[in-house]
């Protein structure tokens, strides 16, 4: 028998992750469990494959880690990488008794509400926001907060399950889903920007500040989303060290994390008051974050996470300099899972335009799919040697993209 065995769960179709980089296959057992959608996802070198029905379902997820260490011995460790997959992959390592992040762990870096809760006893900016538990506390926070009122789910992704409240019409018609625990927060028409990094020693090891254009939440309903590196400046430095102090509150020891956070800013407050809390993950970010920090700023973001989650030394990773700035835009489909794509149009090569695009082919099924920011019409990486450079190549992506594409029988 070869000296490890590693689970790793995994949902995605595309190489977001490296694996037999991040793992020497040839030397260790290493086994998969996945979706029906992440199949592609898993490399020829696996030892064996486990497809799930129900990839967010931890009873499938432990019979099936259960069948694996029957047949290869206990995992020495257990890892996902995908945000949805992180809780139920912490389950797994204390089942299996793994080194890695606890379940503890991984909600303080995915549940809203204890966020919240800890930044705003430390006296960090958060939204106004109260736990829902009735109808009662719904309307109470219309009263206290105004409209438009952001209401959410504690520990969703992916902006799935968030409402914008607009009208006391909607207050009424909101239906509670008794599985969730939601939250009630004031809205704050804002830029919400992203950073993205590692947080070691109690400091940012490596950090990219980037804003979106547009927001997930317009992308869930129909809109394009797109992010740009921001050029340095105290301002960004100001929301860098925002989401430090973050981490520092929230961290309940010294173990280092690799971080997707979410802050609202406002270029026009006094300085040192500019930032408000959205939320944080203890995870790369999706869309095209993973590859940019591999392409353009030359160190394995992924990698860094896959090593983390083992407890093991990430410093080895290759650390370069950054090439330039980096950004990324997502065209969402027009018609919502399943579909068929008729048409996509290709930028590669169109200049100003992306450096790199990942496009369903004519003909192409989308299924309905558990990884959102993946199966859209279209994914472009783009690049500018100049900020000015990497706006102008962003812009082009955004007008010139179009697709056809026929929906499906639900």
């Amino acid at each position: 028998m070869k000296p490890q065995h590693i689970i790793i769960i995994n949902r995605w179709s595309d190489p977001y992750a490296l694996y037999t980089k991040y793992e020497d296959h040839n030397t260790n057992t290493v086994s998969y469990i996945t979706s029906k959608t992440g199949v592609k996802g898993i490399p020829d070198a696996a030892t064996e494959t486990i497809i799930v029905d129900d990839i967010n379902s931890y009873p499938e997820l432990l019979r099936s880690a259960k069948t694996l260490s029957s047949r290869y011995g206990q995992p020495k460790y257990v890892v996902a990488l995908y945000e949805d997959d992180l809780v139920n992959a912490a389950k797994l390592r204390e089942e299996f008794s793994c080194a890695g992040p606890s379940t503890e762990d991984v909600l303080t870096f995915k549940d809203k509400s204890i966020q919240i809760e800890r930044l705003n006893s430390v006296g960090i900016r958060t939204p106004s926001t109260i736990k829902l538990e009735s109808r009662k506390d719904l309307e109470e926070a219309s009263a206290q907060f105004g409209l438009p009122l952001i209401v959410k789910p504690a520990a969703e992704s992916s902006s799935r399950g968030v409402h914008v409240l607009k009208t006391q019409d909607d207050i009424k018609k909101f239906s509670f889903e008794k599985k969730e625990n939601y939250l009630a927060q004031q809205y704050i028409d804002l830029p919400i920007f992203h950073v993205d990094g590692v947080f070691s020693d109690k400091k940012l090891k490596r950090v990219v500040v980037s804003e979106y254009i547009n927001t997930c939440l317009e992308f869930v309903n129909g809109a394009y989303l797109g992010s740009f590196e921001t050029e340095q400046s105290d301002f960004s430095d100001e929301i860098a060290d925002f989401i430090k102090q973050s981490i520092l509150a929230l961290s309940q020891s010294s173990t280092d994390i690799v971080f997707h956070a979410e802050v609202f800013a406002d270029r026009k407050a006094e300085k040192g008051k500019r930032c408000t809390f959205l939320e944080i993950g203890s995870r790369v970010g999706g869309a095209g974050i993973p590859f940019l920090w591999r392409e353009v700023y030359d160190f394995d973001l992924m990698h860094a996470h896959y090593l983390i989650s083992t407890r093991r030394d990430w410093n080895g990773i290759e650390n370069g300099k950054p090439k330039g700035y980096g950004g990324w835009v997502l065209m969402q489909l027009p018609s919502s899972p399943p579909c068929k794509i008729n048409h996509v149009t290709s930028l590669i090569g169109k200049m100003p335009g992306p450096y790199a695009e990942a496009l369903p082919q004519p003909g192409t099924v989308i299924p309905k799919n558990d990884t959102a920011f993946e199966h859209v019409a279209g994914r472009f990486r783009v690049f500018g040697e100049t900020h000015e450079r990497l706006m102008e190549n962003m812009q082009s992506v955004i007008n010139n993209f179009s697709a056809d594409i026929s929906p499906l029988p639900k």
